[in-house]
């Protein structure tokens, strides 16, 4: 967090299938979270926080049967999950 990252999450990230933790708050990342989050299924920790992201969280977030803490506030995403 803190880094001053911007620009889309690279879609390399989400071949990382074995992360547990994901804190990319308090950046200046945008675009769309990808659906591809849903292959990060050992992911307990996700916080997105402080963003610009847009659009809605993915619906594969809720498929991620480990993650236990997820932040996405601050961000310019939909209410609703699609």
């Amino acid at each position: 967090d803190y880094n001053k990252l911007s620009g889309a999450i690279p879609n390399e990230l989400y071949d990382l299938v074995e992360l547990r933790e994901l804190d990319l708050n308090d950046n200046r990342l945008s675009g769309t979270i990808s659906t591809r989050i849903g292959r990060l299924s050992e992911l307990v920790y996700l916080q997105v926080d402080n963003n610009e992201f847009g659009g809605s969280v993915p619906l594969e977030v809720g498929g991620l049967n480990e993650l236990a803490w997820a932040v996405f506030h601050g961000n310019n995403l939909l209410e609703k999950c699609h």
